[in-house]
């Protein structure tokens, strides 16, 4: 037994306590030197940046959007959300009627004013004891807001949405619904539940990609499409500062986890580099 505590504690990660039980050790005299001098375990590095692999390009999204249309129709602004204004899962479906400024004219561009996120964290982890926990948003202050555009695709699915599937009581506008007949009403305002958003989903990458797609790690999960969003705002040429205020990042971390982008964006850059070349002289054209 006292060999394989010795053994295990040779093997230990230091920790601040085992260092500070080290240091005493070695003051008094007992060791002839300190012991964490012979560790030589370094903090393995993480990968912080997103699969690119995982990046669907604006055929592929559509797609999806259109598998989840076919098949769980209440939920298709919900994903749209995040995949044209890069949404947090837990942002969406905090979303309020309040907080969707409509455009000013048919087919322009409105606002999402974000002002928090619901989390299913489960009963033994929240303060109330619901399984569901009411958060601000990540990264900020708790009264903080957030102000997303909302471009004209995304205004038209929400405009479809509530006109389908009012809002609850509450105000939130993805909630769980049940009624025959394909007659949704709101149950309890409660929030889409984590299980039926996981199951919408994997319907939606059954139906809207092709077989070599749905085997790859293409949108694997519905944060994917928030990932997809920053990329294509990336490859338009948008700031990287004003990206990481509407995706609610920094612009140190937004660099760091989204160097992705979405596919051809190679092309598109050959393609402006070589527009802005001038004609280069021929050899007879050269002055001597």
């Amino acid at each position: 037994m006292g060999r394989s505590r010795a053994v295990l504690a040779r093997h230990a990660v230091p920790t601040e306590s085992n260092h500070k039980r080290a240091d005493s050790t070695n003051e008094l005299g007992h060791l002839d030197a300190h012991p964490f001098v012979k560790v030589r375990w370094q903090a393995p590095k993480l990968n912080a940046e997103v699969d690119r692999r995982a990046v669907v390009n604006q055929g592929q999204g559509h797609r999806l959007l259109v598998g989840v249309r076919n098949t769980v129709p209440e939920l298709e602004a919900l994903f749209g959300t995040m995949y044209l204004a890069a949404l947090r899962p837990e942002e969406s479906l905090n979303l309020l009627d309040s907080e969707y400024e409509r455009p000013k004219r048919k087919g322009g561009w409105g606002w999402l004013h974000l002002t928090g996120a619901v989390v299913e964290a489960g009963a033994r982890w929240t303060d109330s004891g619901d399984v569901i926990e009411q958060r601000g948003l990540k990264h900020r202050p708790g009264t903080a807001v957030r102000d997303v555009p909302a471009a004209p695709p995304l205004c038209a699915l929400l405009d479809r949405h509530i006109e389908a599937w009012p809002p609850a009581p509450n105000g939130r506008l993805f909630v769980t619904r049940r009624g025959p007949g394909g007659m949704y009403v709101t149950a309890s305002g409660r929030p889409v539940t984590r299980n039926a958003i996981g199951t919408a989903w994997q319907r939606a990458r059954a139906i809207g990609l092709t077989p070599a797609e749905h085997a790859s790690p293409l949108a694997r999960r519905p944060h994917d499409l928030r990932h997809a969003c920053v990329s294509y705002w990336l490859a338009c040429g948008v700031s990287p500062a004003l990206v990481a205020r509407w995706a609610g990042h920094s612009i140190k971390v937004l660099l760091a986890i989204y160097a992705s982008w979405i596919f051809g964006e190679e092309e598109a850059a050959m393609r402006r580099i070589e527009d802005g070349y001038e004609a280069f002289p021929e050899p007879g054209d050269l002055a001597a």
